[in-house]
């Protein structure tokens, strides 16, 4: 009778080990579904398309080097508002992922030094210099050639540096240049940015909203 019963539990022991390892399993292959789906916009992107991607704050850079690379691949000029990393930084993982960097203007918001062989940085003083990072958007909008997309990695720091209603103005003006210039751009988020008041103003103006 003791060994029925300590078989019996055994088996069933078994089933809900097997059940559980099919629940994880299903599981993760949702996940990797989902992530799939999320970067699968890159392949169908339009020229003139203004796209809000919102992410985990830990899947940003990741997700800024996927958008990076694939419109790269694609023969796009890029400009990238980096406020996130300096560009030195930017820089190396550009080359571990294979990135043509002679493609790609930064807007470095760190002040970062550079040399004369850097054609490719402009550097800012910070964050909060939303004129001088204004007017550098519109030069590159105007003196780079052929199809290019504007990259803003990401819309948070910018919120950490700046007043809400302030920022908000700018995005408004920067993408309404953009729009009227047929310019595409994507512009990075955070899930847990909380100001609506920044986040409706870019989402009024998007032609998509994403989350990966």
């Amino acid at each position: 009778m003791i060994k029925k019963r300590i078989k019996k539990r055994g088996r069933k022991l078994k089933r809900d080990i097997g059940k559980k390892e099919d629940s994880l399993s299903k599981e993760k292959t949702k996940k990797n579904k989902k992530e799939a789906r999320g970067i699968s916009f890159l392949k169908n992107l339009k020229g003139g398309e203004i796209i809000l991607v919102k992410t985990d704050s830990s899947k940003m850079p990741d997700a800024s080097i996927k958008i990076i690379k694939s419109l790269n691949e694609k023969k796009y000029s890029l400009i990238v508002l980096s406020t996130s990393r300096p560009y030195a930084n930017l820089l190396n993982s550009y080359k571990e992922n294979n990135i043509n960097t002679e493609a790609i203007v930064v807007i470095d918001t760190f002040g970062s030094s550079k040399s004369k062989k850097d054609k490719n940085i402009i550097s800012i003083s910070n964050s909060s210099s939303l004129t001088e990072i204004s007017l550098s958007i519109s030069k590159c909008i105007s003196t780079i050639k052929g199809k290019k997309f504007v990259l803003f990695d990401s819309v948070n720091t910018l919120l950490m540096h700046n007043d809400p209603s302030v920022l908000a103005k700018f995005i408004h003006f920067v993408l309404t240049k953009m729009r009227n210039n047929g310019l595409g751009g994507i512009i990075l988020s955070s899930n847990s940015i909380a100001n609506r008041e920044v986040i409706d103003e870019i989402e009024q103006l998007c032609d998509r909203i994403l989350n990966v």
